[in-house]
């Protein structure tokens, strides 16, 4: 069960780091190129994506839900 300040989480990483992540740049002086196909892996990894996609459906009526939508459909896109 997500819980929705998680879900939340992750969403804002996957809208404000996508662009670079989908590129293959490293966004974090911590985060090496290499490090960055595996993480795009774990990210569009369909049990991810359907992490948040009941947390969209079971927090829907919450402000939060928005951004998980938008993050799921930026994650399957």
């Amino acid at each position: 069960m997500p819980a929705l300040e998680a879900a939340t989480h992750l969403a804002q990483f996957v809208l404000e780091h996508s662009m670079q992540i989908h590129l293959g740049r490293s966004f974090n002086p911590f985060l090496s190129s290499r490090q960055i196909p595996l993480l795009k892996s774990w990210l569009t990894d369909r049990r991810t994506v359907a992490y948040l996609e009941e947390a969209f459906f079971r927090y829907s009526d919450a402000p939060e839900a928005e951004k998980i939508s938008l993050a799921v459909r930026v994650l399957e896109g």
